[in-house]
């Protein structure tokens, strides 16, 4: 089971420092998730906030995505500044994901109503082999969005290269890609259930469960952003990427001071 989940991976495909990678990925992950508790719910009430209107919820998606992708790399961000710069900065691009986004889950939700029943009613079972379509498709673009809102906010390549990269990426990681899923899918489907029995939980709703599952996200999809898609760009281009010179900097073993008291000659006293 370790190695089912992408979360439990000690391969890393980079983009976390040397140190927080020796002490383990879930260890690392969840050290992160408490050092940033009250900022994570900050966000969410945000993010909840921004997503109101519901033609912004792309752009807000990519406001969160920015800050979130910092925490799990271990690099500083400003909850509110970083969120309103990337929701400014990424708007075009998230705004059109987030239209698509709206109109394909209401498809998908269809689907998923429609086909079991004309299964029952008809008797053909032709009609499970469309829901089952509809769900693989599912699926699919569930872990695509991981890196469409990821590479939206990381790179500045065009939307249609973005969809094709995310498609790729999908397939090359897709046992971390779909475990993350799983992750998300269940935890969602378990905060629902527990909110329908028990509304004195619906509070809670505003205070975590979103960004905490977009910190998991960012925390395994953004490696694989950074090995497939960003170092091969910096490659090419002959340039250090500026993360890993900010790896380097923290990591290195450059000290103000030095005790020297090892290579001090010894003084003799003259005999008065």
């Amino acid at each position: 089971m370790a190695d089912f989940f992408g979360l439990f991976d000690h391969k890393s495909a980079g983009g976390v420092p040397e140190d927080s990678q020796k002490r383990g990925r879930v260890r690392n992950f969840f050290q992160i998730y408490f050092r940033k508790f009250w900022k994570l719910a900050l966000l969410n009430l945000l993010y909840i906030l921004f997503c109101i209107p519901i033609i912004t919820i792309g752009p807000a998606t990519a406001g969160i995505v920015k800050v979130l992708k910092n925490f799990s790399q271990e690099t500083h961000s400003y909850v509110f500044s970083d969120f309103w710069s990337s929701f400014k900065k990424n708007f075009k691009q998230s705004f059109i994901v987030g239209i698509a986004e709206i109109l394909i889950v209401l498809c998908i939700l269809s689907g998923f109503i429609v086909y079991p029943s004309l299964a029952v009613q008809s008797g053909n079972i032709i009609w499970y082999i469309f829901f089952i379509i509809v769900a693989s498709i599912f699926i699919l673009l569930f872990i695509m969005k991981f890196y469409i809102y990821l590479m939206i906010v990381t790179t500045n390549i065009k939307l249609t290269d973005i969809i094709k990269n995310s498609f790729v990426l999908t397939f090359m990681e897709f046992k971390r890609n779909l475990s993350t899923a799983v992750i998300v899918i269940v935890t969602l489907i378990a905060t629902t259930v527990l909110v329908i029995f028990y509304n004195n939980l619906l509070p809670f709703t505003l205070f975590g469960p979103l960004t905490t599952l977009w910190l998991l996200i960012c925390y395994n999809c953004y490696p694989v952003i950074k090995k497939y898609v960003i170092a091969p760009y910096y490659e090419q281009m002959g340039e250090e990427n500026p993360e890993d010179r900010l790896y380097s900097q923290s990591n290195s073993d450059e000290v103000l001071f030095k005790d020297m008291g090892a290579h001090e000659a010894k003084v003799e006293r003259e005999k008065g």
